[in-house]
């Protein structure tokens, strides 16, 4: 979540829709809540849609900072199925960068989604693809162009 486009990282684009998602569905009377994880749960916000919710979930995701670790998602799943009890939509932002990594948290993704509506948002890497396309004029082009190509086939293949 710490790899930077157009000024910013991957976390701030997810900070930036989970305020967004969050704000339409207080519009709507709905309740919203924020968990933010890596090694461990770093917050927790109950949903609710109390009028002051919207002002909770800003300086929760405000206050997020990380370490960019790898995140844990059987913790996630024990923390979810814990303590959010009804059936919701769990929006989950993240950015695997293999099949493999992707492969390892699957069964933590599968339980969750078993008691909730899951919904992972990949981010995609709009630079590589920048990289792909541009023509490559000197040894350093090619060798950029080449190393974008191998990560876009290595992350292509799920």
């Amino acid at each position: 979540m710490k790899m930077p486009f157009n000024g910013l990282s991957l976390l701030d684009y997810a900070i930036n829709a989970s305020l967004v998602l969050s704000n339409v569905a207080l519009v709507k009377q709905d309740r919203a809540g924020v968990i933010t994880f890596e090694k461990n749960i770093d917050s927790f916000l109950q949903a609710d849609k109390k009028p002051t919710q919207m002002n909770l979930v800003l300086e929760t995701l405000y206050k997020q900072k990380t370490d960019f670790l790898e995140p844990d998602f059987e913790k996630l799943y024990s923390v979810i199925r814990n303590r959010v009890t009804n059936r919701s939509l769990l929006v989950l932002f993240t950015n695997f960068e293999s099949l493999e990594s992707m492969q390892r948290e699957m069964p933590a993704l599968q339980k969750m989604a078993k008691y909730h509506l899951l919904l992972v948002v990949f981010f995609e890497n709009t630079e590589l693809k920048l990289l792909i396309d541009k023509n490559a004029s000197s040894l350093e082009g090619i060798y950029l162009k080449t190393i974008a190509e191998k990560f876009v086939y290595d992350k292509g293949k799920w």
